[in-house]
């Protein structure tokens, strides 16, 4: 009878261990989207042709994120613009405020693990031709495993 009640007491043990490891290892709920997604590499699938690809990439450190146009394999344009004034960033959503002319609040939203990504665009501005709160550009891009091609 004790080694019964033994040998139970070690499989118990055994498996709530086993289960609190795994549940460590495999939970990012807490890192924030640019922990999360620093240096994912995602493509615009809608305008990608046979020589021409857009694509984005955020990172943590420094916050920052870069659009790379490339034709013919070539990188146009690699240089990263700082995120300085962020809205949200946690989990699958990042928020952000930039000016660039005009001023916007862009969105990243990822889902399916990060295998795509909607970043949506928004003028913030009262003072421009369009409306606040249109929308300047909504794009889905989906995970690459295609580099940025930057030197």
């Amino acid at each position: 009878m004790k080694k019964i009640l033994l040998l139970s007491a070690l499989l118990i043990f055994a498996c709530s261990s086993d289960e609190s490891s795994t549940d460590s290892n495999d939970d990012n709920s807490n890192q924030t989207f640019l922990e999360r997604f620093d240096d994912y590499i995602w493509v615009d699938e809608e305008s990608q042709t046979l020589d021409y690809s857009s694509l984005l990439q955020f990172s943590n450190s420094p916050q920052s994120y870069m659009f790379v146009d490339k034709y013919n394999g070539s990188a146009s344009s690699c240089n990263p613009y700082n995120i300085e004034n962020i809205l949200q960033n946690a989990g699958d959503t990042l928020i952000f405020e930039f000016t660039s002319g005009n001023r916007f609040v862009a969105t990243a939203t990822a889902f399916n693990g990060g295998e795509s990504i909607r970043y949506k665009v928004i003028f913030k501005d009262e003072n421009t031709t369009y409306q606040d709160g249109s929308t300047y550009y909504d794009i889905i891009f989906t995970k690459t495993s295609e580099s940025l091609g930057c030197q």
